[in-house]
């Protein structure tokens, strides 16, 4: 199987040297981070989007870091282009308050975590649920939910060992990843 390539080439005529070349498919990493203020309220105000300087709040910042980690793995690994392969704006709420915390969740629209459990895993796990609703489209039930858990598990800790982040001993081997000016 090959994955779809298509650049354009900027070739010297006198000598057949390639001069330049730059791939002519777009990918659109758009993230959205709306602060809850502690409320169960969603999606919250806006905080953050994509571009935006770190606002100084480490669950806002947080969020929008590991989104774009979330978005990097699986662009890199995969040629994906966002959650449901076409660019969909990452949309997610830090800071909720109310009786579901403490927790994050995926709404079949969005992310959601409560104050305190923004990391990059739990970030990646909860959309990795947004995958697998617009590739696999698994019942949330019985056999078909355990496996949208567990591949939600499995993603959420790739992405942590993606970024860097992992929690395991030791110096890290293999491909330096991305860091994020926040943190």
């Amino acid at each position: 199987l090959v994955a779809a390539l298509r650049e354009a080439v900027l070739v010297d005529a006198h000598s057949g040297l390639i001069l330049d070349r730059w791939t002519v498919l777009h990918t659109a990493r758009v993230r959205e981070v709306h602060d809850a203020m502690g409320d169960p309220i969603v999606p919250g105000a806006l905080a953050r989007e994509e571009g935006d300087p770190p606002t100084g709040d480490d669950e806002v910042d947080g969020a929008y870091d590991y989104a774009g980690d979330a978005y990097g793995y699986f662009d890199r690994a995969f040629d994906r282009d966002g959650i449901d392969g076409d660019g969909m704006t990452m949309v997610l709420t830090a800071h909720l308050g109310g009786d579901l915390c403490p927790n994050a969740f995926w709404t079949g629209t969005q992310v959601v975590i409560c104050t305190g459990v923004v990391t990059d895993d739990v970030t990646g796990h909860e959309l990795t649920h947004g995958i697998t609703q617009f590739t696999a489209g698994l019942i949330y039930q019985n056999q078909s939910g355990h496996l949208n858990e567990s591949f939600s598990d499995i993603f959420g800790e790739l992405i942590d060992l993606y970024n860097g982040n992992a929690s395991t001993a030791g110096a890290p081997g293999g491909t330096t990843w991305p860091t994020h000016p926040t943190g």
